[in-house]
């Protein structure tokens, strides 16, 4: 660009629901990541395993129920439930069905492959043969 400009890049986070933890997390690893480089950054955290597809649509509403909960347990949560339950019904019809039917839907989505361009400009043009191993023991396909 002529003359050079500041480019904003949104990584998609409002604050709204998590109170902006997710963008604070990423921006610290971003300056972790330019500090140190790729070895300074931490092990990445562990994939849990994949549930059904039955169990990954009601998951949402199993996260409202527990906010629910959670909400109607502290002080005075019962004096407020008169309030409080007409509210996060409303939050079922907006958050956790939507939700729901997102994770029903792209529970088989497979994921995607980057194209063979990016690999090549990347420096990875050779393709490593993968390694296979059975109880710690490595085996050669």
């Amino acid at each position: 660009m002529d003359p050079p400009t500041e480019i904003c890049v949104a990584c998609g986070n409002l604050g709204l629901f998590d109170g902006d933890r997710s963008a604070k997390a990423l921006w610290s690893y971003l300056q972790v990541f330019m500090e140190r480089g790729p070895e300074g950054l931490p092990e990445p955290p562990v994939v849990p395993p994949r549930q059904s597809r039955w169990q990954e649509t009601l998951q949402p509403y199993r996260d409202w129920y527990a906010g629910l909960r959670g909400r109607l347990t502290r002080r005075y949560g019962l004096l407020k439930a008169p309030i409080t339950i007409p509210l996060w019904l409303g939050w079922l019809l907006i958050n956790a069905f939507p939700d729901s039917v997102e994770a029903f839907i792209q529970y088989n989505v497979p994921y995607t492959q980057f194209p063979k361009e990016i690999d090549r400009l990347c420096g990875f043009e050779k393709k490593r043969k993968p390694v296979i191993r059975v109880n710690g023991k490595r085996i050669d396909p």
